[in-house]
């Protein structure tokens, strides 16, 4: 099962999606959350393509206006959660620029199952491959932004494009990140959990992963690893043993 706003779906057999924008926006002050499941690759995702999905995807993505933005990993396996274009397993390009604004921003990796990712950004996880462009732009008019890592194995929160084990390339592409207050990122409880900002992902491989990275807080920036293998927090291209040239 699975919840989307875009084109595309798990196994979606649809030829190239391309140019295909999506915008979401309140008339009035409203909460969004974007949460993947408790049943094996039950996914939710803002953007196009979906699990499976093999082909070029590309369009601009556009969430603002939200009072708490959440997108959280669910509880059992590949369960991801993103505002991007692709998907777990994905192939083929990738690309759209993003802008997500809220009074608030909280990116968790999933409660227990293993590759429960969270993610603003292209790409996927599990593998996926594929060249990304476009910009990030996250913004909080209120409170601060969050990223932390879950529970279970690669149950990662990123801003950025890529994900746990991506293969393929991000260059040049610039993500900004502006916070109203403070900005906390923290490593999860599980193996390889990790928390950051930047594109590629703990084990992601390719030729390059490069563009530039602002991150601006009213308050305090606050990283904190965890306790076990790969919990790391980071601002910053690549991740735990990940493979390119970083700039």
């Amino acid at each position: 099962s699975f919840a989307q706003v875009g084109h595309g779906g798990s196994g979606s057999l649809a030829t190239q999606i391309v140019g295909a924008d999506i915008s979401v926006s309140f008339c009035e002050p409203g909460a969004l959350s974007v949460s993947g499941g408790g049943a094996d690759f039950s996914y939710a995702q803002i953007g196009n393509g979906g699990l499976d999905y093999d082909l070029d995807v590309t369009g601009d993505l556009t969430v603002m206006d939200a009072t708490t933005l959440s997108v959280t990993g669910g509880s059992a396996n590949k369960t991801y959660a993103m505002i991007g274009n692709g998907g777990d397993q994905t192939d083929g390009t990738k690309g759209g620029d993003i802008s997500v604004g809220a009074d608030q921003i909280l990116i968790s990796g999933g409660s227990g199952g293993a590759q429960a990712e969270a993610r603003i950004g292209h790409g996927g996880g599990g593998g996926a491959s594929g060249t990304i462009s476009g910009t990030i732009d996250v913004t909080t008019a209120v409170n601060g932004i969050s990223l932390t890592g879950g529970e279970g194995a690669l149950a990662l929160a990123s801003i950025g494009h890529g994900g746990g084990i991506y293969q393929g390339s991000v260059v040049a592409q610039s993500i900004s990140v502006n916070s109203a207050d403070g900005i906390d990122i923290t490593g999860g409880i599980g193996a390889q959990s990790a928390a950051g900002i930047g594109h590629g992902g703990i084990f992601s491989t390719g030729s390059e992963f490069s563009g530039s990275v602002d991150v601006t807080a009213v308050n305090d920036i606050n990283l904190d690893a965890g306790i076990l293998a790969g919990t790391t927090a980071q601002i910053g291209h690549g991740g735990s043993s990940a493979d390119g040239d970083m700039g």
